[in-house]
């Protein structure tokens, strides 16, 4: 479990650094926020992802356990998949190095690609529960 936690502390950190370096036009005040409102935006769909798996293991509290795991190192990944490209696109538009038209087709083609890597994610997700962490249960039970 320590290696998680590494893992998850480092995708928190290159979230962070890439973000703030996409967002140079802003103030540092601007960049807190949008790296605390994608991160909760994030949050809260990854959390609907994890709890559209069902993780089998008879103990409710691993399983409690199990999820917070997954949403806590499948939220930088969503993170870092979409928020320091949507901070170019904004950094670009707020220098008028692109106009609005541009804007807006950059940012939905930044949200279909998230939207199918959040389909394949669901998948990946469940298989992560089965070979890592539900195996690593049931060998030790």
């Amino acid at each position: 479990m320590p290696i998680i936690l590494v893992i998850i502390i480092s995708l928190f950190i290159l979230l962070i650094a890439w973000t703030f370096n996409s967002l140079k036009g802003y103030s540092m005040k601007q960049k807190i926020i949008y790296l605390i409102l994608g991160t909760l935006i994030m949050l809260a769909i990854t959390t609907v992802l994890v709890s559209q798996n069902q993780i089998e293991i008879s103990n409710e509290k691993i399983v409690s356990y199990i999820k917070i795991i997954n949403i806590a190192l499948f939220t930088p990944i969503n993170c870092l998949i979409i928020m320091p490209y949507m901070a170019r696109i904004f950094n670009r538009y707020n220098l008028q190095e692109i106009n609005k038209g541009q804007f807006k087709r950059r940012s939905i083609i930044i949200f279909f690609v998230f939207i199918l890597v959040l389909i394949f994610e669901v998948g990946y997700i469940e298989n992560f529960n089965k070979i890592f962490i539900v195996s690593e249960y049931n060998s030790m039970y």
